[in-house]
């Protein structure tokens, strides 16, 4: 027979079991839930990157831009559209850093966004428009922007 000390450990024994199990289950849960937020998050992230190249595509930038880049004189207000561009792009280039830094997306889709930043601050108005607006972002970005335009 049984006395209240052996049942009551046994009940502490089944309480402890239960407790593991719902762990258990917790832990899976949110991975599932963080695997989930990720592809949710570079799903987003796409989306925008394939929204602002289909906004451009139809218009006169692309002509700019390639001016620009074969080193033709823009105009002011030339110049001016391919700054605002610019300054879009970065703001969606800052996100998708932001992303990475706090782990929601992966290495290879941030070193994919690193040739695109990059490409970016090849444009000769680049340089003159990074310092104007650097202040803009997170000290981080405009860290990783200087590190990628200057690497020690």
């Amino acid at each position: 027979m049984l006395n209240w000390d052996a049942i009551g450990a046994i009940g502490e024994l089944l309480g402890a079991i239960g407790v593991l199990g719902s762990l258990a289950y917790l832990a899976v849960q949110i991975r599932s839930n963080t695997l989930e937020v990720r592809n949710s998050t570079v799903h987003n992230l796409l989306d925008r990157s394939v929204e602002n190249f289909s906004e451009v595509m139809y218009t006169d930038i692309p002509f700019l831009m390639q001016k620009q880049l074969t080193g033709q004189v823009l105009t002011r207000d030339e110049t001016a559209r391919i700054n605002m561009l610019l300054r879009r792009n970065l703001q969606h280039f800052e996100l998708v850093y932001l992303q990475f830094k706090y782990g929601h997306i992966d290495e290879e889709i941030m070193d994919a966004y690193k040739e695109k930043i990059l490409e970016h601050t090849r444009f000769p108005s680049f340089p003159r428009l990074w310092p104007q607006i650097k202040k803009q972002h997170t000290i981080s970005f405009q860290q990783y922007v200087d590190q990628l335009r200057h690497p020690v």
